[in-house]
């Protein structure tokens, strides 16, 4: 019952249950007043390239494993916090291109492997789409959990987004599991639309681009990450929210375009990314609205909480949509 209860809420309202959500009845002052200071409280979504960290990539893998060790002999029970565990800006370091290559050397694969055995794997759902990479470095630990996934009776909205992070790393081609998900009435029509022949659409939707233009970035993990995190907040109007992942990602873009091998993505400044968009020729007006981006950004909760004298301000729709078209019409030009 609680978990119909639960995909109800998510699927009609976009509303996510879990052990922290809140419930306030807003006609008791107390809890009025309750609810008034939470909405204060932004809590930031920091990237794993902001971390400072000195780490070489056998470093990271060695913490990666150690966690998903930590996690395997967590306990599942009715107060399993999905949200708390395991520590995910360690796992984060999956999406550093060194490390993702690194994995796939033949000497870790049989690690990998140790590390998933006897795994109960109703704890991916802790991370799915970090250990849904890991998962797949092996084919048989990607068979086993293949297996897991089409044992499942009841597909809600957790083991649903179990399916579409497996998929999505290996292009949707499982026709298996895609005849399972499309069991669940609300996955149904989009599978419906996958099986479709030709997806193919010369504008895909993401900024007016054309299909051509958007290719080249489902190369970087890092830049597809952040737009699924950015239209997330958008359809939830957390636009404070959205506004950094606008940034993270544009700023992405711009490091991966312009190839710079010698400096890593938390290396390279809002001054980098001005140099670039100089050299590509984009009108002085994107570029000091980009170059205010990146100032706009640092003066919002996400960035910091501010101060009483210089409180931070929150972003309006409008003001989002500004920067929103400034950012469409340099990765016209950049793309």
């Amino acid at each position: 019952m609680g978990t119909k209860l639960a995909d109800s809420l998510y699927y009609k309202l976009g509303l996510r249950l879990n052990t922290k959500t809140q419930f306030f009845w807003l006609a008791r002052p107390c809890d009025l007043k309750e609810f008034i200071k939470s909405l204060k409280k932004v809590s930031r979504d920091d990237d794993y390239w902001e971390k400072e960290t000195e780490k070489n990539p056998q470093e990271k893998i060695e913490e990666i494993f150690k966690q998903v060790i930590e996690l395997k002999k967590t306990k599942l029970g009715s107060l399993f916090d999905y949200e708390k565990s395991p520590e995910e800006d360690v796992l984060k370091s999956v999406f550093d291109p060194d490390v993702n290559l690194l994995l796939n050397a033949p000497h870790y694969i049989p690690e990998i492997e140790n590390l998933f055995l006897d795994f109960n794997f109703d704890l991916v759902k802790a991370q799915p789409l970090i250990l849904s990479i890991l998962i797949l470095k092996s084919r048989i630990v990607s068979q086993r959990f293949k297996d897991y996934l089409l044992s499942l009776n009841l597909l809600s909205t957790r083991e649903v987004n179990l399916y579409q992070k497996y998929l999505s790393q290996t292009g949707f081609q499982d026709q298996d599991l895609l005849k399972r998900l499309e069991e669940n009435e609300y996955m149904k029509p989009i599978i419906e639309f996958i099986r479709l022949e030709d997806l193919s659409v010369a504008y895909p939707g993401y900024f007016s681009l054309t299909q051509l233009q958007v290719a080249s970035l489902a190369d970087s993990p890092n830049i597809v990450q952040q737009i699924r995190l950015r239209v997330t907040n958008e359809k939830q109007r957390f636009h404070t929210v959205a506004l950094n992942h606008l940034l993270n990602e544009f700023h992405a873009i711009c490091h991966f375009k312009e190839q710079v091998g010698t400096i890593e993505l938390k290396d390279y400044t809002a001054m980098n990314v001005e140099n670039f968009l100089s050299a590509q020729n984009i009108p002085h007006i994107d570029r000091v609205s980009i170059r205010n981006l990146f100032d706009r950004r640092n003066e919002t909760q996400v960035s910091h909480s501010g101060s009483v004298i210089q409180p931070s301000q929150e972003i309006t729709i409008h003001e989002y949509r500004e920067f929103y078209d400034s950012v469409g019409r340099c990765l016209k030009l950049i793309l």
